[in-house]
C-alpha cells in the first residue's frame, strides 16, 4: 500500500483511499494505519482550532468512533474528512460542556461569584496558532482577527479543502451563508495582510 498523500481529491489519493478503506473494512491493520496517517493531523488541528485542551486525545476518540462505523461509510477522501470532522465537532462540544460543568461546580463549591467563560482565553490563541502552524505569520495573525465561526469556515474550506456544500452540511448552515461568511473572512484577512505589508 502506497504512503498517504497530503492532498485530498486528486486521482491518486482517491484510489489509495479506496484501497485503504477496503482493507480496513476487511479488518486489515494496514488499512486503518493508512487512514490514520492520512487524516489524523487534520483532525488534531481541527480539535485545536475548536479549543480542545487535549486535541490528540480527541483525535484518538474520533478515529475510534469512525473505525467503529467504517462499514457504513461510503465515499472518497473529502467525504471522509467531513465524516470525521462531524465526529470531532461533537467530541469538542462535549468537552466544552464538561469544562463548563466542572467550572460551574467548582465555583459553586467555593461559594464564589466568578464569571465562567467556558474557555481558557490564554490557551485559545495558541491553539489556533498550532492548528494553522503551516501558514505564514501574517496569515496566522489575520486569522486570529476572525470570529470563531469565520475561522472554522476558513479552516474547512482552505486548509481542509472541503467543498462548500460539505462545509454547509457539517456546520449546519446554508451554502449561501457559508459563502457570505467565507467572503467576509477573506476580505478581513486580505485587509490585515495588506496593512502588514505596507507597514513593513
Amino acid at each position: 500500500m502506497s504512503s498517504p498523500s497530503t492532498t485530498a481529491g486528486d486521482a491518486a489519493d482517491v484510489a489509495a483511499f479506496g484501497r485503504a478503506l477496503e482493507a480496513a473494512r476487511a479488518g486489515h491493520a494496514l488499512g486503518f494505519e493508512w487512514i490514520w496517517h492520512r487524516f489524523s493531523r487534520q483532525v488534531t488541528a481541527f480539535a485545536r482550532l475548536r479549543g480542545s485542551e487535549d486535541p490528540e486525545g480527541v483525535a484518538n476518540d474520533v478515529f475510534a468512533a469512525a473505525f467503529g462505523r467504517i462499514d457504513r461509510f461510503d465515499g472518497g477522501p473529502n467525504a471522509f474528512v467531513s465524516f470525521v470532522f462531524a465526529i470531532a465537532r461533537n467530541k469538542t462540544a462535549d468537552e466544552h460542556r464538561r469544562r463548563r460543568r466542572r467550572a460551574t461546580e467548582s465555583i459553586s463549591n467555593r461559594g464564589t461569584a466568578e464569571v465562567v467563560t467556558g474557555e481558557d482565553s490564554e490557551t485559545a490563541p495558541s491553539a489556533e496558532t498550532d492548528a494553522l502552524a503551516g501558514l505564514n505569520v501574517e496569515t496566522a495573525h489575520a486569522l486570529r482577527l476572525l470570529t470563531d465561526e469565520q475561522r472554522e469556515i476558513v479552516f474547512l474550506r482552505v486548509v481542509a479543502d472541503l467543498p462548500i456544500h460539505e462545509v454547509a452540511e457539517l456546520t449546519g448552515r446554508s451554502v449561501g451563508a457559508v459563502k457570505a461568511m467565507q467572503h467576509r473572512a477573506l476580505v478581513t484577512m486580505r485587509k490585515e495582510i495588506s496593512r502588514g505589508a505596507v507597514s513593513r
